[in-house]
């Protein structure tokens, strides 16, 4: 008998890719990785794939039978996120900047690999969603149920080692022996039963997490050919606040945090834009 949970998560990448890329350029120009999510409530798991089909409709992308972002002009791209805006659920992005990661050695574990590097940004990721989550579940009055969470599968990545991972850190944080205390982390909202990961070619959510992690994608790498802010600004009204209704560090997160890093002040604009104050 399936489990049941109160919110469904789908979690992809945008641009190219963390997993293989790790922390060098290999032959890509982009600064920064990003991890997009869409959370729905699981009870409207059923409508995804009508929602993904009517915004192929209105943008006329009728090749296929899938939403490809990265296939888009940059006026569909806008519209797509503007449609995107329109739906009942929650939009996260996590955005990672590779140039200050690159010199940074753990004084425990070293430098990170990259599977370590993935595993770290969707840990982050989630520990946003699970916030965020409890908070609506409790304010709806529902039973706190583990999440169902979809990473989009990509190749070259040891996706059952990440999800021990999460399972190592539900055994930490049980046992309040975590070395580095995570921001948030209810284990009560992770189960390795209720984590998968598919390609995102026939899902519908995971299409839609695509869309959020490349417009934010397109919005800080500036020398990407797609660069523009239009798109994930367009975004403002699903991406997810917290309980003091801030965008910061909830919806979207900058990584390293502010405090702990400096970015360009090209960099800046879509952060400052969702609240961000770097002074």
């Amino acid at each position: 008998m399936a489990l049941k949970s109160n919110y469904t998560v789908y979690i992809d990448e945008g641009g190219d890719p963390g997993i293989t890329d790790g922390l060098h350029y290999r032959d890509m120009p982009h600064q920064w990785m990003t991890l997009g999510a869409f959370v729905v409530r699981s009870d409207n798991e059923k409508e995804l794939t009508k929602w993904v089909q009517e915004t192929r409709s209105i943008i006329k992308h009728i090749q296929g039978n899938s939403l490809h972002y990265h296939k888009l002009g940059s006026e569909k791209r806008l519209r797509v996120c503007q449609e995107i805006a329109k739906l009942p659920a929650r939009a996260f992005c996590f955005a990672s900047h590779k140039d200050n990661l690159r010199p940074h050695i753990n004084p425990r574990l070293g430098k990170m690999s990259a599977q370590e590097y993935y595993n770290w940004c969707s840990r982050l990721l989630l520990e946003r969603i699970m916030f965020w989550a409890e908070y609506r579940m409790r304010q709806d009055k529902q039973n706190l149920l583990p999440l169902r969470i979809i990473f989009s599968q990509k190749g070259g990545h040891n996706y059952q080692g990440m999800f021990n991972y999460f399972d190592k850190i539900n055994y930490q944080v049980s046992n309040d022996s975590t070395f580095k205390k995570p921001k948030y982390w209810n284990t009560e909202l992770i189960d390795l039963d209720m984590i998968s990961h598919i390609p995102d070619e026939g899902l519908a959510g995971l299409q839609l997490s695509d869309s959020i992690a490349s417009s934010f994608h397109d919005a800080l790498n500036r020398d990407s050919k797609n660069h523009s802010l239009e798109p994930a600004k367009s975004l403002k009204k699903i991406i997810a606040r917290n309980n003091k209704l801030n965008h910061v560090d909830c919806g979207l997160t900058v990584w390293p945090l502010p405090y702990q890093a400096e970015i360009s002040e090209y960099d800046k604009p879509i952060f400052k834009y969702y609240g961000y104050d770097f002074k």
